[in-house]
């Protein structure tokens, strides 16, 4: 059962790709439904809304430094990085709320 507003840790095997709130990922990254399928035992932080429907997604990736892909490069030995972070805008503090999680990560 998904509790309206409350954010919750899923594994990505058990979100519903086809929920609507994917459309736009799955339009503007042809690879979305493959990268996502990859990740089935990751984790992700979700939101969803009193009917079942994703609000907000956050998955947080780490990885091992130094990292070179980047301008300036980052010499850290482990880095957290936002690998999809999307949410449902809709005049509500979502938005912030998934922002202090990444905050709280990086403590």
């Amino acid at each position: 059962m998904r509790e309206d507003g409350v954010m919750q840790v899923k594994k990505f095997s058990e979100i519903d790709i086809t929920d609507s709130f994917f459309d736009t990922l799955k339009s503007s990254y042809a690879e979305f439904s493959d990268w996502f399928a990859r990740k089935a035992n990751e984790v992700a932080y979700t939101v969803y809304d009193g009917t079942g429907h994703l609000q907000g997604f956050l998955y947080i990736k780490g990885e091992n430094g130094p990292i070179r892909d980047v301008t300036p490069p980052i010499n850290a030995s482990r880095v957290l990085k936002v690998g999809t972070f999307k949410i449902n805008a809709h005049r509500t503090k979502l938005g912030e709320r998934f922002v202090k999680k990444n905050i709280r990560l990086c403590h």
